[in-house]
Order: structure tokens, then C-alpha cells, then sequence
């Protein structure tokens, strides 16, 4: 219950959204007394403390919807530098200076428009591979890669989630590299409009 929750406020599609399932989850909490505890830190840490960039409506279209788009930059010191370690303030200045010019010198591009990653990309072929991805019925994709329309409707589908022994852990039916998790996969679908998902073939 409460990782289906924190994923809803999560991908609240508003600060309005936010608030009003916010005060509705923060009841059903308190309704549990061995939920107490956790409902106190998450009202005095998250829910009504002014830092809210942790949602996902906070960050503009087309960019990481990620809790801190910086956490994947910072992935990567962890790991070639500091090596996870808690360093005190000397060392860390040296291992960030040294991380300069190899950043610096980095090859890979910097892209100015939004690329999906390469999980999303295998997912998005894997359901289409299992019929879980299909156009809207009554649309010609010829006639739309002709020109017009600029905008298709695309219909998704809940892949089958399997139980897998022995810890009764359910996992979804495709392939590994294009699972996700439950709650995640759950957005897949959920709010979808009568015909599917508008989809602009031209600006993706």
C-alpha cells in the first residue's frame, strides 16, 4: 500500500493533485497504528516540508522526470572517485578536481533534445513484439507518415505479471530487460483516454 501511494504522488499531474491525494493517503495512514511512526516522518520530511522538486509535476515536459535529474552525474563520482566512501572535505575537493578533466574530456555528446533511454526503447519493442502497444482502430499509417495526421493514437496494454518461486514474487511477462516495476508499469495505463494515448509523430 504505502509503495502504490508514494508512486501516486509521485505522478500527481499537479500541485492541486498533490495536495488533494496527499491529505486523502495521509488519513489512510494514520487509520493504521503501525503506520504512525512512518506518516510523522514522511508529513515532517516530504509531504508538507517547502522542498516538493521530488515530484515528478515539478519537472518541465520533455526533461528526467527522476527524483534529482543531478543524480545520474552524481552516480558517476560515487563511482569512479569516492568509490561510495565518506570522504572529508580535502579529500573530496581532490577526487572532484580530478574528475574535471576527464569529464572535460568526455566524448559523448551533449544532446539538446530529449533521447529516450535504450531500457524504453527495449521495452517499447518487446510490447509491441507481445501486441501490448497497437494503433487505435480506424487509422491508416500510411496515410499518416504521408503527412497528415501529425498526431496518432496509440493504445497500451498491461503486459501479464507471472508469480516466480519461491519468495511468490510477480514479475512482469516479457522480457528481463524491458520489466519494470509494478507500481511503475501501473502508470503505464492508468488515465489513458478513450482510444488511446495521443502520440505527435513528428515531434515525438
Amino acid at each position: 500500500m504505502i509503495v502504490r501511494d508514494l508512486y501516486d504522488l509521485h505522478f500527481a499531474r499537479s500541485w492541486e493533485a498533490f495536495v488533494q491525494l496527499r491529505d486523502a493517503i495521509v488519513r489512510r495512514w494514520f487509520t493504521d497504528s503501525a503506520l504512525v511512526g512512518f506518516t510523522k516522518y514522511m508529513c515532517g520530511q516530504w509531504l508538507y516540508w517547502r522542498f516538493s522538486c521530488w515530484l515528478a509535476f515539478a519537472t518541465p515536459c520533455g526533461y528526467a522526470t527522476t527524483n534529482n535529474p543531478a543524480e545520474t552525474f552524481n552516480a558517476s563520482l560515487k563511482r569512479d572517485y569516492t568509490l561510495r566512501r565518506r570522504l572529508k572535505m580535502g579529500a573530496l575537493l581532490r577526487e572532484l578536481s580530478s574528475s574535471c578533466p576527464s569529464t572535460s574530456e568526455s566524448p559523448k555528446t551533449f544532446m539538446t533534445t530529449p533521447v529516450p533511454a535504450s531500457t524504453l526503447t527495449r521495452r517499447a519493442q518487446d510490447m509491441k513484439c507481445a501486441s501490448l502497444l497497437s494503433m487505435s482502430e480506424g487509422q491508416d499509417l500510411g496515410f499518416t507518415c504521408a503527412g497528415a495526421p501529425q498526431v496518432i493514437r496509440v493504445l497500451s496494454m498491461c503486459p501479464l505479471h507471472i508469480t516466480v518461486a519461491p519468495n511468490k514474487r510477480t514479475e512482469e511477462g516479457i522480457a528481463v530487460s524491458a520489466q519494470m516495476g509494478s507500481s511503475y508499469a501501473r502508470k503505464e495505463v492508468e488515465g489513458q483516454p478513450w482510444g488511446g494515448w495521443p502520440v505527435d509523430v513528428q515531434q515525438q
